[in-house]
């Protein structure tokens, strides 16, 4: 006789009589229409006691005649094929007087299987059979209804699970020498303390207390519901492709199913490639499926059908699907054994993100029934997988952010690649999230197209801005000195007069930095701390303080005419980046191309096209051209909404414009060091170069830019280059974008740069920018 668990507070003792009580008072009642019937059931009972010993169940014979009439009102026999009921010792799984479908399940599992109570640990059954003297004995209102969860296989070696629900009305408990008597608070202090096996250990000492009787058992099969739950508590945790994990999950499949050779795995869809990858692979031989069944075209078709349609496919029978459109599959399935097989889809917020493959050797095994069992665990498998892939792409932001700061979306797709590669949790190759090294990333064979929109003269007009904001602190101190030199004559306020008389003087030559930084080093360290000295009652205070009011907190110069030209920079750079911005967008769905731009005293963009930006499209060169005119015809636009904005600006700013024109393809590469984009390899240098001296060329023989307000210069090295844009220009010109004139010249010989032209566009000024 084996005990649920080793250890127990009770000594067991198997006994029927409380059920012969039951009879004895049956027997007594004259007026019953049974208690002849009992008469005779207790008299064969009494002759089997003076025979057999009814106390030690290993020699009880099973099914005894006598103990079968004896229980026939627990056990009625009408039910007795389908109802799983036993009788057993007190907590041990010792089963006797078996009803037939009792018998059928255990005989089914093999010759001496005693059942597994799978789901309580040895320790809260203890303290479980302790809840039952405290309810019995000590009347406690304790609640002791805890489901027991018995693992029975079937003939097939499929894992069922059985709820047991124990009767205790046929058990006696009892005190021994060895039972402790609690006090109310010994109660209280074992109810608050549920999981302090050592304290309910030594309040119940093991086999302290005696329990006789027998305890009729009812079996429901809850193997679905048990599978199912198990299946949850392993999806909660993290999935990857850990066979451990795998294995775990085939036999719960196997169980819900009902299908011992139940088989198959999940396939993740990626919908921006249309392509299906498995990421879950339950036991199935290699030789089964084949390694490489992902680029099976009959394969491949089936899973793209339950994608595009959203709905199950199930075959129960192979055989019907080795002729005509489906003989390929079937006879591709047949040919391994396959002979019933389903493809469901698994859905999230309306979106496929998956497929679950199931398969089985034997016909009809896999059926509608079956889909209908699936619909129970796919959301379960859904949910799990739709979070490790939110995770996964929450992670991939995260990665990009930091090791690539901001990306434009055209070659988003390129890093995400990258990213995933390196933390896909489905992935084999996986690599630690510590140690993970990203590698450059390369653009192969793009067209690049540079634009610049400068405000001209900035450096000049900040000088200016300076020279302005000084002069006019200096002007107002001297003021203010003349008004103290009246009311105290003081020798030292002329000669702070006369030095800043000096510096006056000196801003009206060519102005230099180190000139600003004499002025306030002076004016902070002589002339603030001689005003901030006038008294509050002096004529002059109030003026003082006006003029403090005016100076910068940190500075302490003025800086009204800096900030009125910093505002008006920044309105004009915030405007046409603003433009640029939007016109680049419409550009974009012609053909996605990369895009930056940067603030300066205005505004440059970089955009690059080619079809490594864009893999999933043909390029073809009409793209690039598209994208030549819509950046000239942008930059056009820009100029024109600068001097419509220009009027309502304190300041009146003038832009010049620049294209370059770079006809060889080159490479680009995001430099993981310095966060950005740059062109790669020497060959390629030669576009940063001519980009970068550009700013200060000159018209070839002249000292003259070959920028000018009011115009778009484009340079180009090759002849044909210049063709192409003189016909935008003309088509622009008949837009109302740009006048007649087009002028051409040669670009001065750059610092290892030769051989560069320009033709320049003079923008016209009434056509109206909406």
């Amino acid at each position: 006789m084996k005990k649920i668990f080793n250890e127990s507070p009770f000594i067991t003792e198997l006994s029927f009589h409380k059920i012969i009580e039951i009879w004895e008072g049956i027997a007594m009642d004259t007026t019953s229409y049974k208690s002849g019937h009992a008469r005779k059931l207790l008299k064969g009972f009494y002759k089997l006691c003076e025979t057999e010993s009814l106390t030690a169940p290993d020699t009880l014979i099973f099914e005894n005649p006598i103990l079968a009439d004896l229980l026939e009102e627990l056990f009625p026999k009408s039910l007795t094929y389908h109802e799983l009921k036993a009788v057993s010792t007190p907590f041990t799984t010792f089963f006797f007087h078996r009803s037939e479908g009792f018998a059928r399940i255990l005989d089914a599992a093999g010759i001496g299987y005693e059942p597994v109570i799978s789901n309580i640990s040895p320790d809260k059954f203890y303290i479980l059979s302790c809840c039952v003297i405290l309810k019995e004995v000590y009347a406690i209102a304790v609640d002791i209804e805890f489901p027991l969860i018995m693992n029975i296989p079937d003939q097939e070696g499929i894992m069922r699970h059985y709820k047991a629900s124990y009767n205790l009305d046929f058990l006696e408990i009892k005190n021994t020498v060895y039972s402790k008597s609690l006090t109310t608070a010994d109660v209280e202090n074992l109810l608050n303390s549920r999981d302090n096996i050592a304290l309910w250990k030594e309040m119940f000492p093991t086999g302290s207390w005696s329990i006789r009787g027998f305890m009729p058992v009812n079996l429901t099969d809850v193997t679905t519901e048990t599978a199912i739950s198990t299946l949850k508590s392993i999806l909660v945790r993290p999935i990857d492709r850990d066979l451990d994990v795998q294995r775990q999950m085939l036999p719960l499949f196997r169980s819900i199913f009902n299908i011992v050779d139940l088989n198959g795995g999940f396939y993740l869809y990626d919908k921006e490639k249309s392509s299906f990858r498995m990421i879950h692979q339950f036991d199935y031989p290699k030789d089964v499926i084949d390694q490489d069944l992902e680029s099976n075209p009959y394969f491949i078709e089936v899973l793209e059908d339950v994608a595009v349609s959203k709905k199950a496919f199930v075959i129960s029978n192979m055989g019907n699907y080795d002729t005509g459109a489906d003989g390929e599959i079937g006879r591709y399935f047949a040919n391994r054994g396959i002979l019933s097989c389903m493809f469901s889809p698994a859905i999230k917020d309306d979106m496929v993100i998956g497929i679950a493959f199931f398969f089985s050797s034997r016909k009809y095994a896999i059926n509608a029934i079956t889909e209908e069992k699936l619909m129970l665990i796919l959301p379960i498998l859904t949910d799990s997988i739709n979070r490790v892939l939110m995770e996964m792409e929450n992670e991939i932001e995260a990665v990009i952010q930091r090791e690539y700061t901001s990306i434009h979306k055209s070659v988003y797709w390129k890093f995400r690649e990258e990213v995933k590669k390196k933390i896909d949790p489905f992935s084999p190759l996986k690599a630690n999230r510590e140690t993970v090294v990203f590698e450059d990333i390369v653009f192969k064979d793009v067209y690049a197209l540079y634009g610049q929109t400068d405000i001209k003269g900035s450096s000049e007009r900040k000088n200016q801005a300076i020279v302005s904001d000084l002069k006019r602190q200096i002007g107002q101190i001297i003021a203010l000195l003349l008004i103290l030199e009246d009311s105290s004559p003081v020798p030292f306020f002329a000669q702070i007069r006369f030095m800043l008389e000096r510096y006056e003087e000196a801003l009206g030559k060519s102005f230099q930095n180190e000139l600003e930084q004499l002025i306030q080093r002076y004016i902070e360290n002589e002339v603030h701390p001689i005003l901030k000295t006038v008294s509050t009652d002096h004529h002059c205070y109030g003026l003082v303080l006006d003029y403090l009011k005016l100076t910068d907190p940190k500075t302490g110069l003025f800086f009204q005419a800096r900030k009125e030209l910093d505002d008006s920079i920044m309105t004009i750079n915030g405007a046409l980046t603003a433009l640029l911005d939007e016109k680049n967008q419409i550009a974009q769905q012609a053909f996605p191309h990369y895009y930056e731009r940067f603030k300066t005293d205005g505004v440059e963009h970089n955009l690059y096209i080619g079809a490594s930006i864009e893999p999933n499209r043909k390029f073809e060169k009409f793209y690039l051209d598209n994208l030549r005119l819509f950046q000239f015809e942008t930059m056009c636009e820009m100029e024109h909404f600068h001097y419509k904005l220009c009027a309502s600006l304190p300041c009146q700013l003038e832009v010049a414009s620049l294209i370059l024109v770079f006809n060889p393809p080159i490479s680009i590469r995001f430099r993981m060091d310095e966060k950005h984009f740059d062109v790669d390899g020497s060959y390629n240098a030669r576009y940063e170069i001519v980009k970068k001296r550009l700013d200060k060329a000159l018209i070839k023989g002249t000292d003259k830019r070959i920028t000018e307000p009011c115009k778009i210069t484009i340079v180009y090295s090759r002849e044909s280059d210049g063709i192409d844009y003189i016909k935008y220009a003309k088509y622009l010109q008949h837009k109302g974008l740009l006048l007649e004139q087009i002028e051409k010249i040669d670009v001065e010989d750059l610092q290892g740069v030769s051989g560069l032209k320009a033709i320049r566009v003079k923008l016209d000024l009434d056509y109206m920018i909406s």
